[in-house]
């Protein structure tokens, strides 16, 4: 603070960036000090709006072609640098980023996809989605205390229920089937989709439809 009337408040050129600097002002006439301390000062210097979102290319994420794996198989789907330009990257680095949903407003709720809490910010799956997903997502980061948002993008994992069912290797016992021509109604042969196809998880992949072609 200067020290001639009217004691401008300064700061000095090695202040720490984005650091949260809580300031005391002391006042007096000849007759009273008065101090307020409800001051918070931030010094964002030459990192305002350094920070913009890219065009996000969707092929090159459906090129990482995720896919249901029996065990836990990380991938490294992409990262900050991939959303946003920093025109001043070396002295204003992101700082914070979250993962969120495609509405840009909402936290990410898919637990499959995850995001690292420091740079380069990893975004990862262990493609452990047994049902799959296509998903919207949108990023979110900070430089300081300056948000900006990246534009939507969709992330896509199969679903193991795609390698579940194969046609069974068995041979069928039967070349004709025989029934009854008496019987007028449907008649129920007694032979399911089982004798023709393998499911290597009913509990979650069942067979749902099947029709005679």
């Amino acid at each position: 603070m200067s020290k001639v009337y009217p004691f401008n408040l300064e700061v000095g050129i090695k202040a720490t960036l984005f650091k949260e600097e809580p300031t005391c002002i002391k006042c007096k006439n000849a007759y009273m000090d008065l101090t307020y301390d409800k001051l918070v000062v931030i010094q964002t210097g030459s990192c305002r709006d350094v920070l913009s979102s890219k065009t996000v290319n969707q092929k090159t994420l459906d090129s990482k072609k995720l896919e249901w794996k029996p065990k836990p198989t990380k991938v490294t789907i992409d990262n900050a640098e991939t959303f946003f330009n920093n025109r001043r990257e070396s002295i204003c680095p992101i700082t914070k980023c979250n993962l969120m949903k495609e509405d840009c407003k909402t936290k990410n709720e898919n637990k499959n996809v995850k995001l690292s809490d420091k740079w380069p910010f990893e975004i990862t799956t262990d493609q452990q989605s047994i049902l799959g997903y296509e998903t919207g997502f949108c990023l979110e980061c900070w430089v300081g205390t300056q948000k900006t948002t990246s534009k939507p993008f969709k992330l896509t994992q199969t679903s193991k229920c795609l390698t579940t069912l194969s046609t069974s290797k068995q041979p069928f016992s039967m070349k004709y089937i025989d029934f009854s021509p008496l019987v007028l109604d449907k008649h129920n042969l007694g032979y399911t989709y089982k004798e023709f196809f393998d499911n290597k998880d009913t509990k979650n992949c069942p067979v749902d439809k099947c029709e005679v072609l």
